[in-house]
């Protein structure tokens, strides 16, 4: 079986396949940099006994880490687990090229959306990852990875006003009825939640309208992450709403890995 694993700032997603298309279990737990092999491993143990599967089937660990120190403890839960590790970079990731300078600088969560985003929606293509930051990812129609922008995430900027403004507390993220709040927390959640969807709005157009110089192809605009959802009830620009494109885009870089060495 397959463990795929997405490592965040935040958070860290696993799922488990049986093969690509068959998903067997997946899990989200919070992101520890100072986590040991055998509190990951009895982690795991407990989460996937949930699903009545064992760690010991594991065979093969696909790993797409955006935390430089977690890569050594993933390599030695491998070895440990006697299973084949394949980490997700610039120069394993299929069908993408770069017009981008230098291409081991992105991080391989983007590289690893840009190839889910070819190969079930097609080039060019326009990611938004909604994690510990907002990332956008462009994606040119020859299926080159062009760059993108990178701005503080909705809950790391919700997070930082609180923490620096004495009258205001945490609230739910989620969608107000009007633009103009009626309490605090109604201004909250429309600064927060309508400010993104602005903003994300404003520079896919932006994008599309460079883009529009080069070429005018139909650009897909996909959203995913963990408030992907969240922001397409207040934002109409997305095609699609994929939040397993991570999970995908990992599942196609393990297949060309086995197909290379069949």
């Amino acid at each position: 079986m397959r463990l795929v694993i997405d490592v965040g700032n935040t958070e860290t997603y696993f799922a488990l396949y049986k093969d690509t298309a068959l998903k067997l279990g997946d899990w989200r737990v919070k992101t520890r940099a100072d986590i040991t092999v055998d509190e990951m491993r009895a982690s795991l143990h407990t989460l996937m006994e949930l699903d009545k599967v064992s760690v010991q089937d594991i065979d093969c660990l696909v790993l797409s880490c955006v935390v430089p120190r977690l890569n050594d403890l993933y390599e030695r839960l491998a070895r440990e687990l006697k299973a084949d590790l394949i980490q997700a970079s610039y120069l394993n990731v299929p069908r993408l090229s770069f017009d981008y300078p230098e291409p081991e600088m992105i991080g391989a969560d983007r590289l690893v959306n840009a190839l889910a985003a070819i190969d079930k929606y097609g080039a060019p293509a326009i990611i938004v990852d909604f994690g510990t930051a907002t990332n956008i990812d462009v994606i040119s129609g020859q299926c080159a990875y062009l760059g993108g922008t990178i701005a503080p995430g909705l809950e790391l900027s919700l997070n930082a006003l609180v923490s620096h403004a004495a009258k205001l507390s945490s609230i739910e993220i989620k969608a107000p009825t009007s633009v103009i709040g009626k309490s605090t927390t109604e201004a909250l959640q429309s600064g927060v939640m309508l400010g993104t969807a602005s903003m994300i709005r404003g520079m896919v157009e932006r994008i599309k309208t460079e883009l529009a110089a080069q070429s005018d192809e139909k650009v897909f605009v996909i959203a995913t992450g963990g408030l992907a959802a969240q922001i397409a009830q207040v934002c109409d620009i997305f095609d699609a709403v994929d939040v397993d494109l991570t999970l995908h885009g990992l599942n196609l870089i393990a297949d060309a890995h086995r197909d290379l060495n069949n």
